[in-house]
């Protein structure tokens, strides 16, 4: 491949996941420094209906409270049961000794962003950040093949990928 074409895919590429790029870490440093988010949490009611682990236990429990609720899939967690994707407003029920407890929960921006970062949002985001993990490792590849093609940076370039592979290694190994 022509050393121009392969910096007009490297800068598309770069530029497609651009929003990616800003977000992940935006709300993972932000996690890592205790900025997790909020979410207002509301007992919407509570039921003494046995507690099945299936979607239309849970569909059937809203809908007798005359509540429309979209969710994709169920994560249990003890004794919650995350009705998910959690990026949004979203239900937990809880098991009690009295039935379930029905919660909603409303999370705020960087609670999304976590929740998105960590996976939890709609099946379809999943898809694109796994598409994004992919494209990621295109840009970092095709700027390091970029990169390592110019005489005067390749010192510079070595020294700090190297720096930062000694470092990970450590890390990995100390750990």
């Amino acid at each position: 491949m022509k050393r121009t074409n392969l910096i007009k895919l490297h800068i598309s590429l770069a530029s497609f996941f651009l929003s990616f790029l800003v977000i992940m870490p935006l709300s993972g440093t932000g996690y890592l420094l205790g900025f997790k988010g909020k979410a207002d949490k509301k007992l919407v009611f509570s039921t003494t209906a046995k507690l099945e682990n299936t979607k239309d236990y849970f569909i059937s429990e809203l809908k007798k409270q005359n509540i429309d609720f979209h969710f994709e899939y169920i994560k249990n967690k003890g004794n919650s049961y995350i009705l998910r994707p959690s990026n949004r407003e979203h239900y937990v029920a809880v098991k009690t000794d009295a039935g379930v407890d029905f919660y909603l929960y409303r999370p705020n921006l960087m609670a999304k962003l976590v929740e998105l970062h960590k996976g939890h949002g709609p099946t379809l985001f999943k898809k694109l950040e796994t598409i994004f993990g992919i494209g990621l490792i295109l840009v970092t590849l095709s700027g390091a093949f970029l990169i390592f093609g110019l005489q005067r940076y390749y010192k510079l370039v070595t020294i700090s990928v190297g720096s930062g592979l000694v470092i990970l290694v450590l890390t990995l190994t100390i750990y």
